[in-house]
This record gives C-alpha cells, sequence and structure tokens, in this order.
C-alpha cells in the first residue's frame, strides 16, 4: 500500500485534467469551477510533492505561519491572540538579586506609554509574545540607546527578514542583519539586539 499512494500522486500529475462526468452534464461556470478545484489539487501536489513522488519538506517560517495558521485559522489566531494578551498584561519587572528596581529607563519603556514612536510597551510585549509563538527563529529587539548609554527605545525587528550571523568560539553570533522593506540591509551589532527565542 506504501508503494500504491506515491505511484499514484505520480500519475495524477501526468494526466491532463478532465471530468469523469458522475454528476451529468455541467454548464460553462460548473465547468470551470470543476476545472480551477482540480488544478489547484493537482498544483497542490506538485507544490507538496517532487517529480518522484517523494513529499517535499516545507519550512514554517513566520510569513507562512502568520498567512496560512495566524490570518486563516481562527483556533490559531485565537490561541495567539489569548496566550500574547495575558503575557503582555502582566508588568514588566525588573530585579536586582531579590530586590525590585523601581527606576531604570527599561521599565518606563515596557511599562510605559511609548516604547517607540509607533507603539507602548504593552503593545510591544504582546507583539513580541505573538512573535515568539509564531516564528521558528523567535524574536529580535533593537535596542536603542541614548547618550549617556542607557535604553531609550525598543523596537522589534521582522523575525523573516533578521538573520543571526554565527560568530566563532568566543563570540557565538557576530552581528545580525536585518534586510529593510526597500532591500537595503543593515548589520546591526549584536549588543544592541535582544534574541527572544523558544525552541521548537
Amino acid at each position: 500500500m506504501a508503494r500504491f499512494l506515491p505511484a499514484l500522486r505520480s500519475k495524477a500529475l501526468d494526466l491532463p485534467l478532465q471530468y469523469s462526468g458522475a454528476l451529468g452534464p455541467l454548464n460553462r461556470e460548473q465547468k470551470a469551477l470543476v476545472g480551477e478545484y482540480l488544478a489547484a489539487v493537482v498544483g497542490q501536489m506538485s507544490a507538496a510533492y517532487g517529480a518522484d513522488g517523494r513529499r517535499r519538506p516545507r519550512r514554517w517560517e513566520v510569513e507562512r505561519a502568520v498567512a496560512e495558521g495566524y490570518e486563516r485559522i481562527v483556533w490559531v489566531y485565537k490561541s495567539v491572540d489569548a496566550i500574547a494578551g495575558n503575557c503582555a498584561a502582566l508588568p514588566f519587572w525588573l530585579l536586582d538579586g531579590d530586590n525590585p528596581v523601581t527606576d531604570h529607563p527599561l521599565i518606563e519603556l515596557l511599562n510605559g506609554p511609548r516604547a517607540n514612536p509607533m507603539e507602548t510597551g504593552h503593545e510591544l510585549r504582546e507583539r513580541l509574545s505573538a512573535q515568539v509563538l509564531l516564528s521558528r527563529r523567535g524574536a529580535f529587539v533593537e535596542v536603542g540607546m541614548n547618550r549617556r548609554n542607557m535604553p531609550h527605545r525598543l523596537d522589534l525587528l521582522p523575525p523573516g527578514r533578521t538573520q543571526p550571523i554565527p560568530g566563532d568560539k568566543d563570540e557565538p553570533v557576530k552581528g545580525f542583519l536585518v534586510t529593510l522593506a526597500d532591500g537595503k540591509r543593515r548589520l546591526l551589532d549584536p549588543e544592541t539586539v535582544l534574541w527572544f527565542r523558544k525552541p521548537h
């Protein structure tokens, strides 16, 4: 049986698309719908299976996770939204040993009204949690420092366009290469990027 199905898949890819006539005569609109459906089925089969009948692995990149899971499947959306919303509802605490720190710029950024010019600390924490759940690579946050070497803004980098550059034994990550929306690339120092990841 295991040998039969790959052979059947390869035969289906070679056959011309045609309607068997089991439902009776079809009008023009019905024929168009059946043709589109069959083309979509065979197109999916040829994308998922090679000419040799073996299944091709498809990577679950963050763009695909968002497009096929988060935006299309209500259960994925509600699950990610509930987890990210509950994570963001918790206030950020900074500890020095066992003692809470109350006056630090990071607390103001993550709990305050402005983590960067576009979003609040709560919104940043919620998007960060969602990206960690959806992305295999994790999430990347660029920390903007002021002249006093204190953090003054936090920007969430696009995980699908941010690539860690491996280093050597002394320095595991040499930097982060970010491809911008216009196609330009920025190389970021590893000291300025926080990498949040969960092993999948």
